[in-house]
């Protein structure tokens, strides 16, 4: 976080596409009880650091030539527990345990637990049961591995009868029949609440925001990465603008099936890249609205890894990653979707509220913002109205159309 010294200093940087909102920074500056946690966030940031950069190791040595990735068949998830990557195996051998200490013992601190069941098991007897489910009248919201229990987590609308029926039977079920899969019950994510940010709009004068300004790969055109929700039934090409004026077009979206400008195959996720003109990229920043700026990167994070946010409405939000979620959104001014592959987190301090869609999730590592991806959708208990995760799209899934504006530290 910058000091009151460099934050005034920086003051003239931080506007982009939009006003910059002094008497707001400055309550945060004032707000004691916010600067009291970012304090603890720091810390628990930087312990977890070693154990983050392990785990992108990892990933890469799973990753293929066509840059997906493979898992061991004894692999079964990896998690951070204070300053140490935990790594759950289903075969813990003196042999297996060669080959991952061997890759990672001189990244960070290692330790191993053996659970029943492996990545890829749990993603196939759990894809079995979305399938038979899409196949009832229950409506899913969300669907992925549950790293820390070792089961493959299913929740449904909790609004349905069918689903609530099902739920019922499956749970009566399983109390004699162990299995690999649980099912809960939630209120369904939402992206209409979360329009916003700092402003910009599509052809429809729909509000949205801003992740970060970067670059294409290969060509290095100037670019910005976005929420790609406001972008369902519009074509590539779309004008985008600020303050009335054009700052660029639509050049790449996906947000689970819908798609344009041919993304790579097998890439998810909910994100929008945007070309920009010469206008947009006089504007180009790495600077943060929070103060922060961007000098580093990570194409993903594990589970337990803490993470904060900010946008447009909210200046400072934070929680703990849970892992990996396909997320369906039931949205009546668009229509249902499946938001593949978005990170899940339990907020831990604050929440994001409307306005905050699309803006940049990071973390902080030896006093710099490491940029992990974009803000995406909230699930909210309606009854009372609090935010129980909310969820971003890591930057491994649209890395290959979208490279982050850095500093080097």
């Amino acid at each position: 976080m910058a000091s009151v010294e460099e934050f005034y200093t920086d003051i003239g940087e931080l506007e982009i596409f939009g006003a910059f909102d002094l008497d707001e920074a400055l309550m945060l500056l004032e707000d004691y009880e916010v600067l009291a946690v970012l304090a603890e966030t720091r810390e628990i940031m930087e312990l977890q650091t070693p154990a983050v950069d392990a785990y992108n190791v990892l990933m890469d040595a799973f990753r293929n030539e066509y840059g997906e990735i493979i898992y061991p068949d004894n692999y079964a998830g990896a998690f951070v527990e204070h300053d140490t990557l935990v790594i759950q195996l289903t075969d813990t051998s003196a042999e297996v345990w060669a080959f991952y200490t061997n890759l990672l013992a001189h990244v960070a601190p290692i330790s191993y637990k053996q659970v029943d069941f492996s990545m890829n098991q749990l993603v196939t007897f759990g894809e079995m049961f979305v399938d038979a489910i899409d196949d009832s009248d229950a409506r899913i919201v969300s669907f992925g591995v549950d790293t820390l229990n070792n089961v493959y987590s299913i929740t449904l609308y909790q609004n349905c009868s069918e689903s609530a029926q099902l739920a019922d039977s499956f749970n009566e079920t399983r109390r004699f029949l162990p299995m690999p899969v649980a099912i809960d019950m939630c209120m369904p994510a939402e992206v209409s609440m979360l329009w916003g940010g700092n402003e910009i709009r599509n052809a429809r004068q729909v509000p949205f925001s801003i992740g970060l300004t970067g670059t294409r790969p290969g060509t290095g055109a100037p670019a910005l990465i976005t929420a790609g929700h406001a972008f369902v039934g519009l074509q590539t090409g779309t004008q985008v603008f600020s303050g009335g004026q054009p700052i660029g077009t639509l050049q790449a979206f996906r947000v689970g099936h819908h798609f344009g400008g041919s993304p790579t195959p097998g890439q998810a996720g909910d994100w929008a890249v945007i070309g920009l003109n010469p206008t947009g990229a006089a504007l180009m920043t790495n600077q943060l609205r929070n103060g922060f700026r961007v000098q580093g990167h990570s194409a993903s994070v594990p589970v337990n890894t803490r993470v904060m946010g900010t946008g447009h409405r909210t200046i400072h939000w934070e929680g703990n990653v849970l892992g990996n979620r396909n997320v369906r959104i039931y949205d009546r001014n668009v229509y249902q979707f499946t938001m593949w592959a978005q990170t899940s987190v339990t907020p831990t301090f604050r929440e994001s509220v409307g306005g905050d869609s699309g803006g940049t999730i990071f973390r902080e590592s030896g006093g710099i913002a490491i940029f992990v991806g974009i803000h995406t959708a909230a699930s909210v208990n309606n009854a009372t109205g609090v935010t129980v995760s909310w969820y971003f799209c890591p930057l491994a899934n649209f890395s290959s159309h979208f490279s982050p504006r850095i500093t080097a530290p």
